[in-house]
């Protein structure tokens, strides 16, 4: 996790009023289907069945992505970055108090691409040449806001802060324990 720089100009008062408004598309915490295609997916399966079984938890977190209807009147435009891949992928995440996104690694980014938004069904695998990744914080880190990796956990960010973390092989999870909405801008690329 290396910190890049700090774009808080680039955090507009429209993108923050839509993500505070909107609902975005409601993915569960954990779908059996999702992890397939590559071994590290193979194993979070595994290790879900043996918590959910074949079930999928009523438990949701929310992302905005391109074509998220409720973010179609939003013209995203691209923060600027040492380097990016030809490939693109961004989205929005919004947790809201008492949600989470267990442990786990970006499918596309290992090479599993999906059909919809609800990352549910795995349509094409591929190799991924020079994965790039990076978080932007939309807000000032508050107590609750939990972003764990490894065996680490970053806090004391500020809105508009970059970090990248482009090893596709990082195990990683995000929590809202606080009263509050937490939100960040991910963006992924390879070539």
């Amino acid at each position: 996790m290396q910190f890049i720089n700090n774009q808080k100009d680039w955090i507009s008062k429209d993108l923050m009023e839509i993500l505070k408004t909107r609902k975005g598309d409601k993915i569960p915490i954990w779908d059996p289907k999702r992890g397939k295609g590559h071994p590290l997916l193979d194993q979070l399966t595994a290790w879900g069945k043996a918590h959910f079984g074949e079930s999928i938890p009523q438990q949701y977190f929310h992302i905005f992505k391109e074509d998220t209807k409720d973010i179609q009147d939003f013209e995203f435009v691209m923060p600027n970055l040492p380097k990016i891949g030809k490939n693109i992928y961004w989205w929005f995440v919004k947790l809201q108090p008492g949600e989470i996104q267990l442990m786990h690694y970006d499918m596309h980014i290992l090479g599993a691409f999906y059909k919809d938004n609800t990352f549910s069904e795995v349509v094409e695998v591929q190799k991924i040449k020079n994965p790039i990744r990076y978080t932007m914080f939309l807000q000032d880190y508050q107590p609750g806001h939990i972003f764990t990796y490894k065996d680490q956990m970053l806090s004391n960010y500020k809105a508009g802060d970059i970090y990248e973390w482009s090893d596709p092989e990082l195990l990683h999870g995000v929590a809202n324990i606080s009263f509050t909405p937490r939100y960040t801008l991910q963006i992924t690329s390879h070539d």
